[in-house]
């Protein structure tokens, strides 16, 4: 029976798909006609489209949807209306969705709006709003780059009842960037999540073997956005701080001063045209409200990359390359500039900024003059950016980046690094693409040594609904720098490859089942010879299970060089997730195998082991708690047992007014409390007051008061 709707439902979106699927927005004759209260009782939305026409794609492309939806599109001289009217199942069901944190509707009955104002299938902002109008937003593009760190300026708002909810959304023109003048009509595509199965449809329907998803959205006809003020935006900010800090046997008092207790900062962006943005910052606020999880690093090889989340470097960040510009190296700017749009075909992304306290570079296993942590401390650094992307036909592009980054001490120059790279993507077909670039790099130090090197890479790929592959080769030479970007090893050529298949059973009791193999070989220069560096090969396998359980499993066998030594063995690793229960989430992983200590280059063996639980209740509680335990050494050996652990509690009194307590820690060694008051009207304005207080094992004694913190932190954003 299951196999039979499929089919049928796949004749229906084949016929309907001979013509362009389309959405036909109704302009207002004026303004305030719509309030954004998610009733949907205006005269107002009777005048526009009905879209119904929904397709069910998770967890199987082509089954009927579980309950009906309807969307209609207006727009005034400021917003672009949306309402979502959302049947349920059941007549007597009730809407899956929490009063949660922004961002954080991923198990909630949600409804979904993809806009790409430029109509090229090159990139595209995504809205999703819960029941509750809680909002969560994010950027796609064509090259599979997702950043949900990107924040807008919108308005929502739902209502419930019985067997049915409702949503709406008025996202300001100002949040957008558009062209100024374009004959490509803008692309749409509306999403709903069932909260109860986690089951997903969407208009239009979207099939994977018909290329990306940005290449099938629908046509938004008639839409007339305007320009609005004077497109100046001020984002003022303020923190300020106090606390004591153990000296001996005694608790102190922080001394005043800046920017330890009190610090300023004043973002400024200007929007040139619809399509492009003059972002500036001076002393830019980058202090965090929460911090980050506690995770095990007592066997690390390399630094880890961190994702950005800063503000001003999140604006147009899908323009910037990101191998020759990995943001979180400029590390406490004083000020920072920054241009990024698009002008017809063209893409369009310059920084420049002067950061106070530079990062040494990332390259640790070799030499790199004028960016070792000597060379750096006392320092200042003068950092660039520019880069430029065509748009060529078939999802092909050309893109060209230029960097440069200048170690100053004592207002003269110390050292300097120049970066190029060329970079072009080719669409072979529908769902093929093959990807190419090659940089060059100069790195010196002044009176020392001067290095240069190049890098290339060439990968070619292929992802359809039922299987895909990706291969690769790529090379640097030993002088080859990133010192913006992240890089951490050079001197190296090699070659990877990877195959996946997917399985979705018309009869049975999973949903789908997936295989995968891959492997990775690479050989590095020593000492001016080359000799095998690494190796691995492996495969996994996953299944969606009844009650909505997520199984998977993977194996792999490895050899690597590390310190003028050979190593081999094997690693498995396993995942076990359940999202059935709409008040759970649990998730289990571990893996164990040979591996390297790396602080003396011997051989040993690791058990690790992650357990996360999600608690929600009474539709405004939610408690998060994790646990991670991981043991490296050998049989007959003292183990080296390392354990972290966290305990999130966030209670949402509105959608403005929050409050969450922390406690993580790390076993035998230290512990965090934490408590913040939150809120946070829209997106760029909050006030937040914060308590943290860490204890610490001191000298192997009991835990003890090491730092007691008190902040208060606000920030507000002005459009002119």
């Amino acid at each position: 029976m299951r196999s039979l709707l499929i089919l049928l439902s796949l004749l229906v979106a084949t016929s309907a798909s001979a013509q362009t699927p389309h959405v036909n927005a109704v302009g207002l004759p004026e303004k305030g006609l719509i309030t954004v209260d998610g009733v949907l009782d205006e005269h107002a939305w009777s005048r526009a489209e009905p879209i119904t026409d929904f397709m069910g794609i998770e967890p199987t492309e082509g089954l009927p949807p579980e309950a009906p939806t309807t969307v209609r599109v207006l727009f005034d001289d400021k917003f672009i209306y949306f309402g979502f009217d959302c049947e349920l199942a059941d007549p007597e069901d009730s809407v899956r969705g929490y009063v949660a944190a922004r961002e954080d509707i991923n198990r909630d009955d949600q409804v979904g709006i993809y806009l790409d104002p430029f109509g090229d299938a090159r990139r595209a902002y995504i809205f999703y709003i819960n029941a509750f109008g809680v909002q969560q937003d994010m950027i796609v593009t064509i090259d599979g780059f997702w950043s949900g760190a990107w924040d807008a300026l919108f308005r929502s708002a739902g209502s419930f009842e019985k067997g049915r909810y409702r949503v709406e959304v008025a996202i300001p023109w100002r949040s957008l960037k558009f062209p100024k003048v374009s004959d490509s009509p803008w692309g749409v595509r509306f999403t709903r999540r069932y909260g109860a199965s986690l089951a997903k449809s969407s208009f239009p329907f979207v099939q994977k073997n018909k290329g990306p998803m940005l290449t099938q959205l629908a046509e938004l006809r008639g839409v007339e956005p305007k320009n609005s003020g004077i497109g100046l935006e001020l984002r003022p900010s303020l923190v300020l701080r106090t606390g004591l800090d153990r000296d001996g046997d005694s608790l102190a008092w922080r001394k005043p001063g800046f920017p330890d207790t009190a610090d300023p900062s004043l973002g400024v962006k200007w929007q040139i045209s619809p399509s492009m943005a003059l972002d500036a910052a001076i002393n830019p606020d980058f202090s965090q409200i929460e911090a980050d999880p506690n995770f095990i690093d007592n066997n690390l090889r390399f630094p880890l990359f961190l994702s950005e989340r800063r503000p001003f470097f999140l604006e147009g960040r899908e323009h910037f390359n990101g191998h020759l510009l990995y943001t979180r190296s400029i590390v406490n700017p004083l000020y920072g500039l920054k241009l990024s749009g698009k002008v017809k075909k063209v893409a369009v992304a310059v920084l420049h900024a002067l950061d106070e306290t530079p990062a040494p570079s990332f390259s640790r296993e070799r030499a790199t003059p004028g960016f070792s942590a000597e060379d750096v401390d006392g320092a200042m650094a003068l950092v660039s950016y520019a880069g430029s992307r065509l748009d060529l036909p078939n999802r092909s592009s050309l893109g060209l980046a230029l960097t440069n980054k200048e170690l100053l001490k004592s207002n003269e120059h110390h050292a300097g690094y120049r970066g190029a790279l060329l970079e072009g993507t080719l669409g072979l077909d529908d769902v093929s693409s093959v990807f190419g670039a090659v940089a060059v790099s100069d790195t010196s130090r002044t009176g020392g040594e001067r290095i240069g090197g190049a890098s290339g890479v060439v990968e070619v790929w292929r992802d359809a609904r039922f299987g895909g592959f990706e291969a690769g080769g790529f090379f640097n030479t030993p002088g080859y720098r990133t010192e913006n970007g992240f890089n951490t090893r050079s001197g190296r050529i090699g070659m990877w490859a990877d195959a996946n298949v997917r399985f979705e059973p018309s009869v049975g009791p999973a949903d789908w089942v997936t295989g995968n193999t891959w492997f990775d070989i690479s050989r590095q220069e020593v000492d001016g010879s080359i000799e095998a560096d690494q190796a691995e090969i492996g495969g996994s396998m996953g299944a969606r299970l009844p009650a909505l359980t997520d199984l998977s499993g993977w194996g792999e066998g490895w050899t690597t060089r590390f310190g003028g030594k050979d190593f081999r063995g094997a690693r498995y690793g396993f995942n076990v997730g359940n999202r059935a229960l709409d008040w759970l989430d649990v998730n289990v992983n571990g893996w164990m195998g040979d591996a390297i200590r790396y602080s003396d280059a011997s051989r040993s063996f690791v058990r690790n082991l992650n357990v996360n639980a999600g608690f929600r209740a009474f539709r405004r509680l939610k408690l998060d708690l994790s646990y991670q335990v991981s043991a490296l050494g050998k049989a007959g050996e003292a183990m080296d047992i390392d354990q972290v652990y966290r305990a999130r509690l966030r209670i949402g009194i509105t959608r403005a007014f929050s409050l969450r307590f922390i406690g993580q820690g790390a076993i035998d060694e230290r512990l965090d409390l934490s408590a913040l008051l939150a809120f946070n009207p829209s997106a760029g304005t909050a006030i937040f007051l914060g308590y943290g207080h860490r204890f610490e094992h001191v000298d192997g004694g009991p835990l003890k008061t090491t730092a007691i913190d008190i902040f208060l932190k606000g920030t507000v954003l002005i459009r002119l």
